[in-house]
């Protein structure tokens, strides 16, 4: 029992055994299959990758250049712009530069001139007052405002024109704020010297009364108790104190003189700004004008050459219209089929370059996937390959049967093959005519169709050899007369066709079993017939070798033919990107110069305003100069009176004081002279000396007074300097606070 029960499980075992094995097997056998479609997949990973990379390399390269493209076309336009900016600032530069020389020469023979005047008026006496905090704010205001400096340098453009010209119009408000100042100071001095001509005139009534006096009891006081020595030291001191305040007045006068001078020479410098600026601003208009005037001209010109070809384009309408109406119905259909024959083969030239297009990229993809994997098989391997006789394998295939004719025939079942073969023959013959008519036709109808049908597609297969669609894809197009001859039968063919008929007939007739119709030697002439007849089936004719040589020249031709047309839509499609590309570009070229032109309009309209706001500042300037010219010359008549008069006035108190010392001195010498002859009596002598006395007295109280009044007048003068010294130190402060205003809005 241990043994029979034994049995069965080891045979159950061997079985598990069995199934397992064969199940590791089997997953092994899955597990490789599954490596290698690992692999598979791999290498198309790899491959796709590899595509993508050469794609984006491909994209970035043609970025590159569109990009390269772009910054060469910006910079030559920005060179071509920078060098017509160059030139005619280059231009308008050597013109100022030249006006400026003119400019400048005439300013130094105006300034000789002036030089000469007042070497003439200018008289011995000199003060440091008023010119010195004029040439100090002069020269701050000349350090701040200058001339406008016309730049030569070609990286300049209108900007520094703006520049300027804001400069120089804050320059003449500047200057403006400082001459109003400097007239208050004008008016402030003409006080002065008002206040010093009255006080002039009281020391003239005091030497006019001193000299009338000299003689008098005043006199006598203020020489008694003194020396003459002392008494005459005391009228040299009132005389220097006056000179000196004389020299201080004519120190006044002279820098009065000199600020004029200097406000002359600044106003001259604004005039000629102004002149500059006026002048550039009439060859900017002119310059402006010029472009307008060629813009328009362009303008017209495009105009004309659009109007021209619009005209020529209707008419060319017209002229068509004309000749459709003439027409007839049926010219007008077959119009409409060439233009439907036209679409259709666009279209069809269009789907063979999307095919091509294809089997191009397959291609690549199968050179990519041998390059990648080279011990795997091309797929182009797998494909068979044409032959220019793969359109004749009906004929080939036609003849198989014609060819399984050759059996063995005994003697035996002679006459009972004869029908048999006959029939054979005659469906054969039948079949091969159906078959070429059929596929002629076929032929014609496909080429008729498709006329752009590639040759080197994949030949027909044997089992589609009775369809018509794959074979007529594959033939090319035949003329009518090679279609008849190889669809009409040839004159063997009928005499065979004509004699299997009367025997088919005659056998119909009656019957044939066990019969023999002919003689053996006929017999034997029917086979070698027969077998001649079989012979000529299986060979092909000259006919048919003819046609299929041309039929091959067609094909090749059609290949040619194909090819340049390939090639020449190849060139039309780079023509057209080409084209593509040009209208882009001229489209980018018209834009960025309307671009530039309406830049150029926007300068345009901005410079206009600027002129009009400079004329109306130059008319203000103007006028301000008229009324400061009127006013200066008015000033510098009177000035001049007042000197003449100053002059007359110092000469007559010269003299008189010339006098008055010669006079005292002969009255010091008499006196010096005279004997002294006192009195005798003591009463003559105490009288003589009281009245020594009382002239001392009277000398002495006189010149108390003349002190008094001198220092008063002195005290006077001083308070009226100290009034003058803070009040130019407030003018300093207040230029001082106004250049710096100035300088911080310059950015200084």
């Amino acid at each position: 029992m241990s043994f029979l029960s034994f049995s069965p499980r080891r045979s159950v075992k061997r079985k598990s055994i069995l199934q397992v094995s064969d199940f590791s097997d089997a997953s092994q056998a899955d597990i490789k299959h599954l490596q290698e479609e690992l692999r598979r997949l791999q290498s198309e990973l790899d491959e796709c990758r590899s595509l993508v990379t050469v794609a984006e390399c491909e994209k970035e390269n043609v970025v590159e250049t569109e990009e390269r493209k772009r910054k060469e076309e910006v910079a030559s336009i920005q060179h071509i712009m920078e060098e017509a900016i160059g030139d005619a600032v280059r231009n308008a530069s050597s013109r100022y530069e030249q006006d400026i020389v003119q400019l400048q020469k005439a300013n130094e023979k105006l300034e000789l001139e002036l030089q000469e005047i007042k070497s003439k008026d200018k008289t011995d006496i000199s003060k440091e007052g008023v010119l010195a905090a004029v040439t100090k704010s002069l020269k701050r205001v000349g350090n701040l405002g200058g001339p406008l400096q016309f730049t030569t340098s070609t990286g300049e453009s209108i900007e520094n024109l703006e520049e300027s010209m804001r400069k120089a119009q804050e320059d003449a408000e500047m200057l403006r704020s400082l001459v109003v100042p400097l007239e208050e100071e004008i008016k402030a001095l003409k006080d002065k010297l008002r206040s010093t001509d009255e006080q002039l005139q009281l020391y003239e009534t005091a030497f006019s009364n001193l000299v009338k006096g000299l003689g008098s009891d005043s006199l006598s006081e203020m020489i008694k108790g003194k020396g003459p020595t002392e008494v005459v030291e005391h009228l040299d001191e009132k005389l220097t104190t006056l000179s000196q305040g004389l020299q201080a007045e004519k120190a006044s006068r002279s820098d009065l003189e000199m600020y004029v001078a200097v406000l002359n020479t600044q106003k001259a410098v604004m005039q000629e700004d102004m002149d500059k600026m006026k002048q550039e601003f009439h060859e900017v208009f002119q310059l402006l004008e010029k472009e307008k005037k060629e813009h328009s001209q362009l303008k017209r010109t495009w105009q004309m050459a659009n109007d021209q070809f619009l005209v020529a384009q209707r008419l060319q309408l017209i002229d068509m219209k004309r000749m459709q109406s003439v027409l007839t119905s049926e010219q007008q259909r077959q119009i409409d089929e060439a233009k439907k024959k036209d679409e259709q083969k666009s279209e069809l030239e269009r789907q063979m370059k999307k095919m091509e297009e294809d089997k191009a990229r397959e291609e690549n993809a199968n050179e990519d996937k041998d390059k990648t994997s080279p011990l795997s098989r091309p797929p182009s391997a797998k494909l068979v390959k044409t032959s220019p006789m793969s359109n004749h394998k009906i004929l080939a295939n036609v003849s198989g049967p014609v060819r399984s004719l050759h059996l063995p025939m005994n003697e035996s079942n002679r006459a009972r093959s004869i029908p048999n073969d006959l029939n054979q023959v005659e469906n054969i013959s039948s079949e091969k005519r159906s078959l070429s008519s059929s596929a002629l036709n076929g032929m014609r109808k496909n080429s008729q169709s498709n006329p752009l049908i590639p040759i080197n597609s994949p030949p027909v297969k044997e089992a589609q050899a009775t369809t018509n669609e794959p074979a007529s894809k594959k033939m090319a197009s035949l003329t009518q007369d090679q279609l008849k001859a190889l669809s009409d039968l040839t004159p063997e063919l009928e005499v065979r066709k004509s004699l299997l008929d009367c025997a088919r007939a005659e056998l119909e007739s009656f019957s044939l079993v066990g019969k023999r119709l002919v003689s053996e030697t006929e017999w034997q002439l029917l086979e070698e017939e027969l077998k001649n007849a079989r012979e000529k089936l299986g060979q092909s004719c000259e006919m048919c070798c003819n046609y299929e040589l041309q039929l091959q020249q067609v094909q090749r031709k059609e290949v040619e033919q194909r090819t340049k047309a390939e090639q020449t839509e190849q060139t039309l499609i780079d023509y057209k990107k080409d084209l593509q590309r040009e209208k882009e570009y001229r489209q980018d070229m018209k834009e960025k110069f309307d671009e530039v032109s309406n830049d150029c309009e926007k300068k345009v309209t901005e410079l206009f305003k600027m002129r009009d706001e400079f004329e109306k500042n130059f008319s203000q300037v103007k006028n301000n100069y008229e009324i400061c010219r009127k006013e200066f010359t008015e000033f510098q008549t009177t000035v001049a009176v007042e000197r003449d008069n100053l002059k007359k006035e110092l000469e007559k108190v010269q003299n008189e004081n010339d006098v008055l010392l010669g006079k005292h001195i002969a009255k010091a010498q008499q006196m010096r002279n005279e004997e002294i002859n006192l009195p005798d009596s003591v009463e003559d002598l105490q009288f003589y000396c009281l009245q020594k006395q009382e002239e001392l007295i009277t000398i002495k109280a006189a010149k108390e007074n003349m002190e008094e009044s001198l220092k008063g007048d002195i005290q006077m003068l001083k308070n009226q300097l100290m009034s003058e010294q803070t009040a130019k130190e407030r003018l300093e402060d207040t230029f001082t606070q106004e250049m710096d205003n100035l300088r911080e809005q310059l950015g200084m």
